[in-house]
């Protein structure tokens, strides 16, 4: 529970900064490009009705440097939504937690990611993280299984699917484990089933729908 807490202050952290960087960014483009391109159009104007030629050539001077600041703000909004330096984007991290649990282990593990995992939120994407860890650990320690298939999809929602052939989730596992799982299900306000199909093996789905 302590993790978890820590999780989900982490992630409302990130949301404030993004959340602060999108104001920022549309103040920038609604109001300070906007009155600095007024402002050049007017310079513009004054320069053609100039009498003049060394005011003329001053206001073209001034034209250009305004031009600049415009060119150098626009830069700024864009450098509000790249990501700091040392940060790694969902997709990248899903597949290192896979590589990190299976290392050693005799599986041939397949991991597909479908849609956009970039839109997924910073707290939705805590939960990703923590559900396939889990998921992969149970696999690896519990269901000799040779093949997992893991897959990823962003759509109306995300889902995170793994299926194994193995023997299927013992039931220590099932009262621990998952119950984690079904517990931060409804901490996102998602679903989390597990289901033993007919010809072997364990598939668990986990569904949180997206803002």
């Amino acid at each position: 529970m302590a993790v978890q807490r820590a999780e989900s202050l982490a992630a409302q952290g990130e949301l404030l900064v993004l959340a602060g960087r999108h104001r920022i960014t549309r103040d920038l483009h609604e109001h300070v490009i906007g009155r600095l391109s007024g402002i050049g159009l007017t310079l513009y104007d004054t320069q053609h009705v100039a009498n003049s030629p060394a005011v003329a050539a001053r206001i073209a001077e001034h034209i250009e440097h305004l031009n600049q600041v415009i060119t150098e703000v626009r830069a700024a909004g864009v450098d509000l939504h790249t990501e700091p330096a040392g940060t790694r984007r969902l997709g990248g991290l899903l597949h290192d937690i896979v590589g990190e649990i299976t290392t050693g282990a005799d599986l041939r593990t397949s991991i597909g990611i479908t849609g956009r995992i970039d839109i997924v939120p910073a707290d939705l994407a805590v939960h990703a993280q923590a559900v396939l860890r889990e998921t992969v650990s149970n696999t690896v320690r519990h269901a000799h299984a040779h093949a997992p298939e893991l897959t990823v999809t962003v759509g109306a929602e995300l889902l995170i699917d793994v299926t194994d052939n193995g023997v299927g989730i013992p039931v220590t596992v099932a009262s621990g484990g998952l119950h984690h799982l079904a517990a931060r299900a409804a901490t996102a306000g998602a679903s989390s089933t597990v289901d033993r199909p007919a010809g072997g093996g364990t598939r668990l789905v986990w569904a949180a729908p997206l803002q």
